[in-house]
């Protein structure tokens, strides 16, 4: 965007976007999403606690496997999907970041990006 007003700041001190900030919101949590550092387990996967365990170290390749492995719809660009556009899979799961606990894949991934704007 052109806008002179950036005030959604990074929360990283050390991040150049700490004082330059981003004019939108959206953009500021998905800039902030990509300094997660933690290892995202699927607890979905058979092998958890194995060598075999599913994990991933960005959120949004997490995700991504959320939709292929796991059939979530993906969300689309403005963050929003129709309600009742779920998988259908009926699984208990966790979230390794919080140890949230969830009936289904697609619960998991609508708490991920809050979850882990929160962690940071």
């Amino acid at each position: 965007t052109h806008a002179r007003e950036r005030p959604e700041k990074c929360p990283i001190r050390t991040c150049e976007y700490y004082t330059r900030g981003f004019s939108r919101k959206h953009d500021r949590n998905r800039h902030v999403l990509n300094h997660y550092r933690g290892t995202l387990l699927c607890s979905f996967c058979p092998g958890l606690g194995t060598p075999q365990e599913v994990s991933f170290n960005r959120i949004d390749l997490f995700k991504k496997h959320l939709g292929k492995a796991h059939k979530v719809p993906m969300k689309p660009p403005n963050g929003h999907r129709p309600p009742g556009m779920r998988s259908g899979v009926q699984a208990s799961g966790y979230c390794n970041a919080c140890q949230q606990t969830f009936l289904s894949p697609d619960d998991l991934y609508d708490h991920l990006d809050k979850c882990v704007l929160n962690v940071l």
